[in-house]
C-alpha cells in the first residue's frame, strides 16, 4: 500500500512542480502498468488557474461551481470545492492538511479492490 501511495504522491507532485493541479484524484485514475509500478493518469481535468473564494462575491460563486463540476468528481472532491462558501482558495497547494487523507484513502481502495478482484486488476 505504500508503493501505491507513494507512486500517485509522485504523480501529484510532478503534476504540481510545473504548476498544474490534477483535479480528480480517484481510484479509477490509478492504473496498474505492466510493470507492476503504479501510473497516476486522466489529465483533462489538470488547471493551472488559481480560483479564491475568499476574494469572489457570493452572487459569482454559481459561475465557478459549474466549471469545477464539470471537471472533478463529487465523491472525491476536496472541502474547497465542496463548498465554496467555506472561501478557501483552489490552487496547486494543500490548504489543509485533512485533504492528504483522500489520497491515502485512495491507496487504500487501490490494495482492497486489488485483493478482492486480482485478476480484473492483471488483466
Amino acid at each position: 500500500m505504500v508503493r501505491i501511495i507513494h507512486s500517485v504522491a509522485k504523480g501529484i507532485s510532478s503534476i504540481n512542480s510545473v504548476g498544474y493541479a490534477h483535479r480528480d484524484i480517484k481510484i479509477e485514475n490509478v492504473l496498474i502498468g505492466n510493470d507492476g509500478n503504479y501510473k497516476l493518469c486522466d489529465f483533462g481535468s489538470c488547471s493551472n488557474k488559481v480560483l479564491d473564494f475568499g476574494v469572489i462575491s457570493p452572487s459569482e460563486y454559481g459561475h465557478y461551481q459549474d466549471e469545477l463540476e464539470k471537471n472533478t468528481t463529487p465523491m472525491y472532491r476536496p472541502p474547497e470545492i465542496v463548498d465554496p462558501f467555506m472561501r478557501y482558495k483552489i490552487d496547486t497547494k494543500v490548504t489543509n492538511p485533512d485533504d492528504v487523507g483522500g489520497c491515502m484513502d485512495a491507496g487504500v481502495r487501490a490494495v482492497h479492490d486489488q485483493l478482492l478482484y486480482p485478476s480484473f486488476h492483471r488483466g
